[in-house]
């Protein structure tokens, strides 16, 4: 858990500079191998996604929320934090130094579990520096959309925007395959499909604005199976100086063209 938490925190902004590629833009994955959706097949969210809210609005509209994402991840964090340095604390505080040579060697052999609670407290604190970022909303004519067709979709921020320098959204297609390796399973992720809806800087105190969301037609539609998915979503990243950017993560649905 700690590892997978120190990756996530180190791993944001090298790939977001890893999407930057301009080759990526704009591409569609077309045909592809993948069987098509049959009884076990479903949609379903990138597993990398943390909680999003979705509600309607009094108009109608698809309401897409941030919030909780960063304080749910802290407070399950927090909690594995105090019991697991409540352990080592309790296997540690009875040995001192002058039990000898064994005593030296317990206090060697729980450093490592020692460094892993001050991680583990480490995340907790940037994910509640995170929960004071803005919540990002996002608004869709409906739940789904199919390739070819664009929608308007609107977006804003509440709370915390000053801190926020740059924003960007992007709408991104990500092909998903889990391969057998022995008892374990390797799972890989191929970006397909990245185009920009929003780039802007000197957002002010409320930012908001409208944006074309459009899949390429002939592009694969959203489908999971035991070992292939297609996962769209729409990811949000703002770069906030000398803070925790701010990063949210929607996934949409689309739908099968016509026959």
């Amino acid at each position: 858990m700690t590892v997978s938490g120190v990756r996530l925190v180190f791993s944001g902004k090298a790939s977001r500079q890893g999407l930057e590629r301009p080759d990526i833009e704009r591409r569609g994955l077309g045909t592809t191998p993948l069987r098509p959706p049959g009884r076990l097949a479903r949609w379903s969210r990138p597993r990398d996604v943390a909680l999003v809210v979705q509600s309607r609005t009094p108009s109608g509209q698809v309401l897409l929320s941030s919030k909780r994402m960063y304080l749910i991840g802290a407070i399950v964090v927090g909690l594995f934090a105090l019991f697991w340095n409540a352990v080592v604390f309790l296997a540690l505080r009875d040995t001192p130094l002058r039990s000898g040579l064994f005593g030296v060697i317990w206090l060697l052999l729980g450093l490592p579990f020692v460094v892993v609670g001050v991680g583990l407290l480490a995340v907790t604190v940037y994910l509640l520096l995170g929960a004071l970022n803005p919540i990002v909303e996002i608004e869709l004519p409906r739940e789904s959309i199919r390739p070819g067709e664009t929608l308007e979709i609107r977006w804003r921020l509440r709370g915390g925007a000053g801190r926020i320098a740059t924003l960007g959204i992007w709408l991104e297609g990500n092909e998903i395959a889990v391969h057998a390796v022995g008892t374990d399973s390797d799972r890989e992720s191929r970006l397909f499909h990245r185009a920009t809806l929003v780039k802007r800087s000197a957002l002010g105190p409320r930012p908001d604005g409208r944006a074309g969301l459009q899949v390429p037609a002939g592009a694969m539609h959203s489908f999971r199976s035991p070992h292939n998915e297609i996962a769209w979503a729409i990811d949000v990243h703002g770069h906030a100086p000398r803070w925790v950017d701010l990063r949210a993560v929607f996934p949409i649905r689309v739908e099968a063209e016509p026959a």
